[in-house]
């Protein structure tokens, strides 16, 4: 057990002795010949991925291997395998270099199926994807354009499909496409003290919708902070902040099942179970967490203190577009201080987009919103919590925020079946401007329990309550 002393201490960069660890090898970047001379936030400098992805290969035998990033290097992109540490010192860190067109580190037996990778870590480094200089292809499916690699595997800043014992701590992923982190086929994940940012400029508030529209086609797109997708199982995330735009922090147990296979080949369809997060800042993000199953189980999820803001939802519980209902089991948000910050419709705010995409992308985006299945109000209400598919426990929390004009906070959607939900609301709202609960599913039981000065707390189209305690007032 050596080497988990080692990826868990905090002190200096060696860390415990390399004797202890039966004889893993330490390497210095630049005792092993990298130039290190790049810049992290502007590249440029000696290519040092052949010297680097020599040092990391010496552990393709099994042989542990922790190499010290001691400079900003600049890369195409490095593989790491099992009983691995990069760990950076001394302003290191990765730049990723112009068209490398994948992940700035990834692990080297890539899986849907069998786990090779174990013991991997990555601490105290600075990885900058250098979103801009990279290719932006489709995918011809969606919508938005995004950053793949040839094989069409969304490209992410860590990408780690097929691995058991991850720990990623003390690192920045900045102006990354597409994901910030992406896993599947994992389990034992710690992730600790992240932040990803997509490096764009503020969002120009105030400004208008022309320039709102044209920040959307520069900067935004399928830029995710951490993306997992099933199976998962033993995750820990404590203490993020994101800065992203589209989701914050997602999980899909079935993505890979949709007939396009969006997400490339290495990601196949799983459950996602015993995850807890805490301590998550959304810097203005657009979606601030997104829980996403189709058939495959989401069960035993806890997700805690949440605070600062989001543009379009704070959390979504869905099965999107999905044929299948849903199967979410326990899912518990609490402790959200979040408020919702301006957003134009995104039939206005997405406009310029739709203008230049392609036909059939076009055409598919439409056929999703016209299928029975798709509840397309998810996207266009624009709520604080959207809601849909079967859930069998949802506790909502000790949530703080401020009222927004037409706008739900709780959007129960049309395809919800809910078994028990239990919301505890907050709401500053002066003006009675509210909508606290949009009710368009089932809900079996409901406890309702809101600090509010309006009137109709829960506006009714079409939905059903079978059971209701109400903490606050009466159903109207």
């Amino acid at each position: 057990m050596a080497i988990t002393l080692l990826l868990l201490s905090s002190g200096s960069a060696c860390g415990v002795s390399e004797s202890a660890r039966g004889g893993s090898a330490l390497v210095r970047a630049s005792e092993a010949g990298a130039k290190l001379d790049s810049d992290l936030m502007n590249g440029g400098g000696t290519d040092d991925t052949v010297v680097l992805q020599r040092v990391l290969d010496r552990a393709k035998g099994g042989r542990g291997l922790h190499l010290i990033v001691d400079g900003p290097a600049l890369v195409s992109g490095l593989d790491i395998y099992s009983n691995s540490t990069i760990e950076c010192v001394g302003g290191g860190g990765l730049y990723l270099k112009d068209r490398s067109g994948r992940a700035i580190v990834r692990n080297g037996h890539r899986s849907k199926g069998e786990v090779i990778d174990r013991w991997i870590s990555i601490r105290n480094c600075f990885l900058n994807g250098n979103g801009d200089g990279q290719p932006i292809l489709g995918p011809p499916l969606s919508t938005f354009r995004a950053a793949q690699e040839p094989d069409g595997t969304f490209m992410s800043g860590l990408q780690f499909f097929g691995v058991h014992r991850l720990f990623v701590e003390n690192v920045t992923l900045w102006n990354v496409r597409s994901f910030g982190i992406g896993v599947a086929n994992a389990k034992f994940i710690q992730v600790r003290n992240v932040t990803v940012d997509i490096g764009a400029p503020p969002f120009p508030e105030g400004e208008g919708l022309k320039a709102a529209q044209a920040w959307i086609k520069r900067y935004a797109g399928n830029r995710d902070g951490l993306n997992f997708a099933g199976p998962i199982q033993y995750l820990t995330i404590d203490g993020i902040l994101l800065r992203t735009w589209d989701d914050g922090l997602s999980f899909h147990t079935d993505i890979a099942t949709a007939k396009e296979n969006v997400l490339g080949p290495y990601l196949g369809a799983g459950p996602i179970t015993d995850v807890t997060v805490n301590n998550v800042v959304l810097a203005g993000a657009s979606h601030g967490v997104r829980l996403e199953s189709s058939s495959e189980r989401m069960d035993r999820i806890v997700i805690s203190n949440i605070s600062g803001t989001a543009r379009e939802r704070m959390a979504v519980v869905s099965p999107m577009f999905f044929r299948q209902n849903g199967n979410f089991g326990a899912i518990i948000f609490s402790d959200v201080t979040v408020d919702l910050i301006h957003s134009y419709p995104r039939s206005e705010l997405y406009e310029r987009i739709f203008r230049d995409i392609s036909p059939e992308a076009i055409a598919a985006t439409k056929q999703w919103h016209s299928s029975p299945e798709f509840d397309v109000g998810e996207e266009v209400d624009l709520p604080f919590f959207s809601l849909n598919g079967r859930i069998e426990s949802l506790q909502i929390r000790h949530v703080s925020t401020k009222g927004t004009a037409g706008r739900p906070l709780i959007r129960v959607g049309k395809n919800a079946l809910i078994e028990s939900l239990n919301v505890d609301l907050s709401v500053y709202d002066p003006q009675s401007l509210a909508m606290p609960m949009k009710l368009m599913g089932r809900v079996k039981r409901l406890t309702f329990s809101l600090e509010w000065d309006g009137k109709v707390a829960i506006w009714n189209e079409g939905g059903s309550i079978e059971q209701l305690r109400w903490g606050r007032r009466e159903f109207e």
